[in-house]
């Protein structure tokens, strides 16, 4: 074939076929600017949540810094600082740890710093600048709030601290301040140079070699944070660089910032978020394919045209493709800021159910418009494939002679053409039979929408809140020290509920019932009863530990026969929420003193350390043991203990008389209490004020609280489950739209003959409503059986994590959505018929393709 330059020609073709399309210009715009939306909105909430997540974690971890080093000397971290992989590093000086009364509750850190460090860790002044003086000194809000000082520059701060062995007492003149950031597990308080290198010189010794390296022993040590090229593989660039400079791994504390591996996701995710990309391709595809099909099927002759003239079918398909492309140049640049607007107004309901709900992002990173464009041109493209070969392959006569209509739907129109009685009815079944593929495109369009609604609203009504609040909170109020609900590490001391405001609740109106709980720590010595069964725990559920984070308590139960222990306290409104696996606990008999409730392995009832009836001795220091009868295996709800695990632990519950008796008068750990319906929302306010005004070092959750949070769950499954709904329902109305008006559209001259020979117009009519009703009748059936089955299996993929989840069968949003379908579906084909009968019979007989 002769190679001729015409290049130009096929684009000037391809542009004024594209031109002389408006409406299907128009019905492909909007297609695929709802399908760009829904891919920006997928990116949108997937990589706020991601980013979220990541700088929660970095927070969490109190670094920005992919790794870090502690404790070094000088000569370490310099050879740390020279290594050609650090792209960048920076550094703080560890002089001590707050001492203060007032700093028990908060643990306080306190260093001379880099501007650069402290940025990294969350803690730059905002207001002032880091010291440089002497006895100057910056520190969070929190740390100044707790000492009493105003926040403002020039006010006097007291520290108390030990650095090397040696204890300070100093006032210093405060240089800079920041809001403390929730999430850090540390306060830092900064302070100067020169007062660094006077009580805590930079080390020379590593501490590892230092008899004396407890805690106040670690002054002058240097403690760097820094940066690789690359997030990739932390762990293992952090080993190499160990090696590099010789650290010995046993001695020298490395740590990772595990935020940037928190950012990954686990496999039921991926397949989530593939599934969700699929439904979106599908959604997206079928209207698209849909549209170029029927735009293809109606220039058909166009083509074939194209072809007696010498165009080949390589040229025919890159005219196709350029219109399909062109129309994405004007779609998708609407589509990703639609789409990211969407994102950005349903992010907060997707957030406030989590516990980020007000310290969320909503991401920017161009990522998300290049996927959310790259994946809207390959469902174009897709889509475009089967309508460009069509056009590509048909034949001059073959073009001439098509009419639309499949040899195999003509073979069965002559079968029964005779035994069947002509109506408005089967003539709008012979329609849809015409083009069988379409038909059931527009069916599975208008389909989606109906099952992610359903599914939407099962996920909703199946959210069961007692189940969700009897998970956390097992009373109206729990009261408690704060330290136990708020900080990150485990706190050795506790407070406790103080008799002050256990006498104010005792008062509140509407009280109903009241209990506390007491706590002791303690490491419980294994009889040869309970060392036989930990062993067999061990033997059975060692894989459900988490390694190395329970690895000492493992080699300590195993060589040691000692477990970790709680011993609890619990008054009797308090031990009737105890969780019993096993035995049937008779309160009289546990009043008595004489019998304990002990845990079983993760409280599971199977990992049995001691069995109801054994006999077991409690250690309770200062040479205090006495033998007790295993009454019932369970342990107090987590809600009503000091919100830590040691993964492999005992915990033994006694009466408060008891408890007391043995470890003398404390305060509790919590108190838990119940107030009636009428005066629960002025407790809530009393509560909420006396924790935050009063007795600051106490904290509280509610039921009612739970309850909001609950609630947010709810709506966030709603807004997004509704959101995508509706999307996905404008595409299906689009699609069905586009449907019907070409089918009517490119069968003017067919139903102007129909009418020439007697069919009305109203005949006609019922005609097209009829088939909009087929359309609509066939969607509903779809939904409501393949369509349930779907929906089950979606909400199953979305839910079997939940344990707040109960499955319930329902239809309701379909049958709901019924009358609005089947109006849609007979108003659709009445304005498509009226916009054809504008045109005489006459004019549309004459009408040539």
């Amino acid at each position: 074939m002769i190679r001729v330059k015409n290049k130009k020609a096929i684009r000037n073709l391809s542009d004024k076929s594209l031109r002389a399309s408006r409406l299907r210009n128009s019905v492909a715009v909007i297609a695929i600017i709802l399908t760009t939306v829904l891919f920006t909105a997928l990116f949108t909430i997937g990589g706020s949540i991601m980013d979220t997540l990541q700088e929660n974690t970095m927070r969490q971890v109190g670094t920005r810094a992919h790794a870090g080093f502690k404790f070094l000397t000088q000569q370490q971290y310099d050879s740390v600082c020279k290594d050609p992989k650090i792209k960048d590093i920076s550094y703080n000086i560890l002089i001590g740890f707050g001492e203060n009364p007032e700093l028990n509750k908060i643990h306080t850190e306190i260093r001379w710093t880099e501007a650069k460090a402290a940025e990294w860790s969350y803690s730059i002044p905002t207001t002032g600048s880091l010291p440089e003086e002497r006895h100057e000194v910056a520190a969070s809000t929190d740390v100044l709030d707790a000492l009493g000082v105003l926040h403002q520059l020039g006010a006097q701060v007291p520290l108390e601290f030990t650095a090397n062995g040696v204890y300070y007492s100093q006032t210093f003149t405060l240089s800079g301040f920041w809001e403390q950031d929730k999430a850090l597990a540390a306060n830092q308080v900064y302070l100067s140079r020169e007062y660094c290198d006077a009580v805590a010189p930079v080390i020379t010794i590593p501490v590892y070699e230092n008899p004396n390296a407890d805690m106040s022993y670690l002054a002058g040590s240097i403690n760097p944070s820094f940066w690789f090229a690359t997030s990739w593989d932390i762990d293992g660039q952090v080993s190499a660089l160990m090696a590099r400079c010789g650290f010995d791994p046993q001695y020298v504390n490395s740590g990772v910032n595990w935020a940037y591996a928190s950012a990954t996701v686990d496999a039921q995710m991926i397949l989530a978020i593939a599934g969700f990309l699929l439904l979106v391709l599908l959604s997206g595809y079928l209207i698209i394919y849909n549209i170029f099909t029927i735009s293809v099927s109606r220039d058909i002759r166009f083509y074939g045209l194209l072809k007696t003239i010498g165009t080949t079918g390589r040229q025919i398909k890159h005219i196709v493709r350029r219109q399909a492309f062109l129309l994405c140049l004007l779609g998708i640049p609407f589509g990703l800021i639609l789409g990211w607007l969407c994102g950005k107004v349903i992010m907060p309901a997707v957030m406030r159910s989590t516990n980020f709900g007000d310290a969320y992002v909503i991401s920017v990173n161009p990522l998300i418009f290049v996927g959310a464009a790259l994946f809207s041109l390959f469902t174009v493209w897709v889509s475009c494939i089967r309508p460009s070969r069509l056009a590509a392959r048909v034949s001059p006569v073959e073009a001439i002679r098509y009419t639309g209509v499949s040899a195999t739907c003509k073979k069965k129109t002559r079968k029964y053409r005779k035994s069947t009685k002509v109506t408005p009815v089967s003539m709008a079944i012979a329609g849809l039979q015409r083009d069988r593929k379409k038909t059931v495109v527009v069916l599975l369009s208008l389909s989606l929408s109906l099952v992610l609604l359903n599914a939407a609203y099962t996920i909703v009504k199946g959210f069961d809140m007692e189940k969700y609040v009897s998970e956390r909170v097992v009373s109206d109020f729990i009261i408690s020290d704060a330290s136990i609900r708020n900080s990150f590490t485990q706190t050795e001391v506790l407070d406790g509920v103080t008799p002050q405001a256990t006498d104010k609740i005792k008062h509140l109106p509407g009280l109903e019932d009241i209990g506390s709980v007491y706590m002791k720590e303690s490491r419980h010595v294994l009889d040869k009863n309970g060392y036989r069964n930990t062993m067999k725990v061990l033997d059975k559920y060692s894989d459900e530990l988490p390694m190395p984070y329970a690895e000492e308590t493992v080699r300590m139960a195993r060589e040691e026969h000692t477990l970790p222990s709680h011993i609890y306290g619990m008054d009797t409104f308090t031990a009737e929420k105890l969780t019993i696996r096993s035995g049937k606990p008779d309160m009289e008999k546990f009043r008595s003193g004489n019998y304990v409730i002990v845990s079983s392995f993760y409280n599971t009832g199977e990992g049995i350390y001691y069995q109801v009836g054994d006999r077991v001795t409690i250690d309770f220091g200062n040479g205090v043991k006495k033998e007790y009868e295993v009454l019932a295996v369970g342990m107090p709800p987590y809600a009503l203990g000091p919100q830590h695990s040691h993964y492999l632990d005992i915990y033994f519950t006694l009466p408060t008389g008891e408890y007391t008796k043995m470890l003398g008068k404390t305060q509790p750990l919590c108190t838990a209490f119940d107030v009636n319906d009428a005066h629960i929302m002025e407790a809530e306010a009393w509560i909420a004020d006396y924790c935050t005004n009063v007795e600051t070092s106490l904290d509280y959750e509610s039921r009612y609280s739970y309850i909001k949070q609950f609630e947010d769950t709810q709506t966030m499954f709603a807004v997004v489950g509704g959101a995508l709904s509706i999307i996905l329902g404008l595409i299906g109305v689009l699609n069905f739209m586009n449907a019907v008006v070409t089918s009517i559209m490119s069968r003017k001259r067919e139903l102007a003959m129909l009418q020439s020979v007697g069919m009305t117009g109203k005949q006609l009519q019922k005609m097209v409503i009829y088939e909009g009703f087929s359309y609509a009748g066939m969607t509903l059936l779809f939904a409501l059986t393949v369509g349930s089955a779907v929906c089950y299996g979606l909400v199953w993929a979305i839910t079997n994590q939940m344990w707040f989840f109960t499955y319930h069968f329902t239809l309701l949003p379909v049958l709901l959505c019924a009358p609005l379908l089947l109006t849609i579906a007979a108003l659709i084909p009445v304005l498509a018929y009226k916009m054809m009968a504008r045109e005489s019979i006459v004019e549309r007989l004459r009408e040539t393709e």
